[in-house]
């Protein structure tokens, strides 16, 4: 009888040890699938760690571009870490809800060239537009952020037709309870 309990215990573990490898590789090439179009945004990272115990994501290296414009040329914003903690019991509730997400030595970049154009001008933001085309891109999805933390930011504003340039360095901020609930009508 003990030994038909350590072996039940070993299947099981190995069936779990299985399903976790498969889920974190499935997620993966979902995240390198939809990475170059994010709301306009292609988002790129060195390394990305799934803590599926903790319900949570590390991003490493991370940089972003215009979605499809991905050169040095045309970063936005880079940094070292982004730390992202869900909660997946929510979704029972039709609500994406992060518990927090900390932007560790972020970096964003504000350049506007001799031509008067700016880097963030070649966003595609037409999802932000309230017409009816763009109505409930959540659908009756609520999306909620308990906290965001900036931790040792910096903000660069390069104006190349004026020659000025502005720096905010070791910025640390946050932000609480930011929510979007779908219409109750």
């Amino acid at each position: 009888m003990k030994k038909l309990i350590i072996v039940g215990f070993v299947v099981v573990a190995v069936v779990v040890g299985t399903a976790l490898t498969v889920l974190a590789m499935y997620a993966e090439s979902f995240v390198e699938k939809y990475r170059r179009d994010v709301m306009g945004l292609a988002i790129q990272a060195d390394d990305v760690d799934l803590n599926l115990l903790a319900y949570g994501v590390t991003l490493k290296g991370v940089k972003v571009y215009p979605a499809r414009k991905e050169s040095k040329k045309h970063l936005l914003a880079n940094a070292d870490e982004i730390h992202i903690s869900v909660a997946p019991l929510s979704l029972l509730w039709r609500t994406v809800r992060l518990r927090s997400v900390v932007l560790v030595k972020p970096r964003v970049n504000y350049v506007r060239t001799r031509m008067g154009r700016t880097n963030w001008s070649a966003l595609n933001m037409s999802w932000l537009k309230d017409d009816e085309k763009n109505k409930g891109n959540l659908g009756d999805w609520g999306f909620r952020v308990d906290k965001i933390s900036i931790k040792d930011g910096r903000i660069v504003w390069k104006d190349r037709v004026s020659g000025g340039r502005f720096e905010l360095n070791d910025t640390e901020a946050s932000l609480s309870n930011i929510v979007d609930e779908p219409d109750s009508s």
